[in-house]
């Protein structure tokens, strides 16, 4: 049976219901009741994100979508720029501390 890690905090500091991409995006970012958590590297290397914090609270709107057919969620079928932005965002706060040469090892490859 496969042994489950403790989630780590996510390394990157935000308000209580705060959206890390409304935050960013909008010019006044709302209060959301409800976030989610997103893991800003997927597939295999979901659980070195929840290992290494690499983790921000959306919004439904900008997670996942809306019945609106959302084309500003980092979870939408259409292309947009939202994930690869949190995902350079992310690299270049890691680089502050360590090499990209480090990232890389841990993550498969850049986003800069």
């Amino acid at each position: 049976m496969k042994k489950r890690r403790k989630k780590v905090a996510s390394r990157f500091y935000q308000e209580e219901g705060e959206c890390f991409l409304c935050a960013r995006l909008e010019k006044y970012p709302m209060y959301h009741k409800e976030l989610e958590r997103h893991h800003i590297y997927w597939g295999c290397h979901h659980e070195q994100a929840e290992l290494y914090g690499f983790t921000v609270n959306l919004c439904a709107h900008h997670h996942r979508g809306d019945e609106k057919g959302n084309k500003d969620a980092v979870h939408s079928p259409d292309k947009n720029d939202y994930g690869d932005y949190i995902k350079r965002w992310a690299q270049n706060e890691f680089e502050k501390t360590n090499t990209r040469e480090q990232f890389i090892e841990i993550f498969g490859r850049s986003w800069l």
